[in-house]
């Protein structure tokens, strides 16, 4: 397919659309029952407006509108909810503010365009079935197809579009994914830009290697060419990881074809790529390739505890055998190495890592506030005042100071020096591990898998700095399991307490008390009913707050006890850290053991100002 781009064809064209007499919009009101007939009766500038309601199955097939008068399919308001779509042989049409919800017995690819010309889907929702098993979109032997705007989730595979040209996707959300974002192959003139592709799904099968946006040419006769990827956030977020951009070139790779089958005229620019995979943006062999001003750097949450820094810290690969290739103001753990190639130039990049604090390109000196405690954010690679990337047209401008992900900040804003934290009990290496904010990671011993309170023990303390991440929230949640000592001393008692910040304590009858006091000076105070845990046996806890819906609650074994009404974030530093048991000699500690402890806190400056 190829498409009308000389200007003597493009005046003809519009020469002999004048020469027609003009056609009148028409409004096509329609419901379920009419579809059939309204798209049939459809003409040049006409807009079906489609009633709320379900649409088993909508079949698009020869409908045409033109260039200058396309048809235009849109829902008239409310919910108007698709179960399978074809186009084909369609040309010229709008499709906008429409729900794609495939039937439990829908086929593999639901929603597809065949063979068409110029279509443009708008505002539309493609929400799968929690399977997981479909594709949400196919494109394919089309010449002009746009996305814009639109949301894809819950299905195994976004797109897939091959065969085709004239291909944009802008401002689209597709997250909770299975599998694989936007897949390609053999595409032309392709301008993927402003997406946000994030979060997929843990319950992916084993063996698996998901892509967020993915080129491949195994089975293919020509190569993709003509590729834009600029400014999208690819981020794992509380997801498992998942490679980024991967272009691999199979049939090059595999020596079944030479450079026939090149990709050409590639441009990665300008993309946030926040992830656990060694492929950040992986070009195979390419002949015109830029790579400019993109930020590849580590979500460590999503690595879930993969020891292997080689393979779960991304990067940026390109196939050895590109020609002419640009690479310049990137920021990344580490960049394919030119050999002697007059035809290269790798400049201006900036090297980072996440591992010796102490050496140079270390998160600490160059981002305003990543912690490896929580699963990263976008603005947490803002830059660190004064650092490599402050003032500095290096990595992407989405993490600059009064871009979109941080409108109202700048270099001077005082950055807090922890905006999330976590404090948990580690039992199996009998120690409790702190991170917090820049990178703060703690490790306290306590020699036991349980930490051990009573009147007659010595506190388990954390510094002022150990829990520096609970000064100034404005959310935490935590949760905790409690193992009495039923032997001769009393049970109730404090069982752990941050001075004129928190107290929680359990009654000699086994309920559980807390009180919180925030930065204004007002305390809050909760209380539980009695439970068995002073008499036979242990209880598990989650205190918990949240500034945006104003509750402070406590859980009991999985049950809400109390719920109270609170607002406003918690006190600053006192310079007193979190003690466990009474930290005083004329308070009781609680008798017994915490074995099990988590504790997550939120701050809201950098909450804010995050792209949700």
């Amino acid at each position: 397919m190829t498409r009308i781009r000389s200007r003597a064809a493009a005046l003809a064209a519009l020469l002999l659309w004048g020469a027609c007499p003009a056609l009148a919009e028409r409004l096509l009101p329609t419901e379920p029952a009419t579809l059939i007939d309204q798209l049939d009766a459809a003409r040049p500038g006409d807009t079906l407006m489609l009633a709320p309601g379900a649409y088993p199955e909508m079949r698009i097939v020869g409908v045409q509108g033109t260039a200058a008068q396309p048809i235009t399919i849109r829902a008239a308001e409310g919910s108007v909810r698709i179960g399978t779509a074809v186009l084909r042989d369609a040309a010229h049409l709008v499709l906008s503010d429409l729900d794609f919800q495939p039937a439990a017995d829908a086929p593999d690819e639901p929603f597809r365009v065949v063979a068409s010309r110029d279509i443009v889907m708008q505002d539309m929702r493609f929400a799968g079935p929690e399977a997981l098993t479909r594709r949400a979109l196919r494109v394919t032997e089309t010449d002009g197809f746009t996305l814009t705007r639109s949301e894809i989730t819950g299905f195994r595979t976004g797109t897939l579009i091959d065969d085709s040209t004239g291909i944009t996707l802008t401002e689209n959300l597709l997250h909770g994914l299975g599998l694989d974002g936007m897949t390609f192959a053999e595409v032309e003139d392709v301008r993927i830009e402003d997406n946000t592709i994030r979060d997929f799904s843990d319950r992916r099968t084993g063996g698996t290697h998901p892509d967020m946006i993915q080129f491949w040419t195994a089975g293919t006769d020509r190569p993709s060419q003509g590729i834009v990827i600029r400014g999208n956030l690819l981020d794992s977020g509380r997801g498992p990881w998942t490679q980024s951009i991967f272009m691999r070139n199979e049939r090059v790779d595999q020596h079944e074809a030479g450079p026939e089958m090149f990709y050409r005229d590639v441009t990665i620019e300008e993309n946030v790529i926040l992830n656990a995979h060694t492929h950040g943006i992986t070009v195979g062999e390419t002949e015109g390739l830029t790579i400019r001003r993109n930020t590849v750097v580590r979500n460590a949450f999503a690595a879930r505890n993969r020891p292997n820094p080689n393979l779960w810290v991304p990067r940026i690969h390109i196939a050895g055998e590109s020609r002419e290739v640009i690479v310049v103001n990137n920021v990344a753990h580490a960049i394919t190495e030119a050999e002697w190639r007059d035809d290269w130039l790798i400049l201006g990049n900036l090297i980072v890592q996440d591992v010796q604090p102490l050496q140079d390109g270390h998160y600490d000196s160059v981002f305003a506030d990543v912690s490896q405690g929580r699963a990263a954010r976008p603005v947490d690679f803002l830059p660190y005042p004064g650092g490599p990337l402050d003032g500095v047209a290096i990595g992407a401008p989405l993490l600059q100071y009064g871009s979109p992900l941080a409108p109202e900040m700048s270099a001077t804003s005082r950055l807090p020096t922890t905006t999330e934290g976590a404090i948990r009990l580690v039992p199996e290496a009998q120690a409790i591990e702190v991170y917090g904010g820049r990178g703060l990671r703690h490790r306290i011993d306590i020699y036991e898998p349980a930490i051990a309170i009573g009147d007659d023990l010595p506190a388990t303390r954390l510094t002022e700095h150990q829990t520096a991440a609970l000064f100034g929230a404005d959310a935490f949640s935590m949760r905790m399991h409690l193992r009495p000592d039923l032997g001769p001393r009393r049970t109730g008692g404090i069982v752990l307490r941050v001075h004129q910040l928190l107290v929680v304590r359990v009654s000699d009858r086994g309920a559980i008390t807390a009180r919180v006091t925030t930065a204004d000076g007002y305390t809050t105070r909760i209380k539980g009913r009695g439970t068995a845990l002073a008499r036979d046996g242990g209880a598990e806890l989650e205190l918990a707050y949240d500034s945006e819906e104003g509750h402070l609650w406590l859980n009991v074994d999985g049950t809400r006890v109390a719920e109270v009404p609170m607002t406003g974030r918690l006190g600053p530093s006192e310079h007193w850290g979190l003690t466990f048991g009474n930290p005083f000699d004329q308070f009781d500690s609680f008798a017994g053991w915490v074995d099990a402890f988590e504790l997550d806190v939120r701050h809201p400056p950098l909450r804010r100002a995050a792209a949700e």
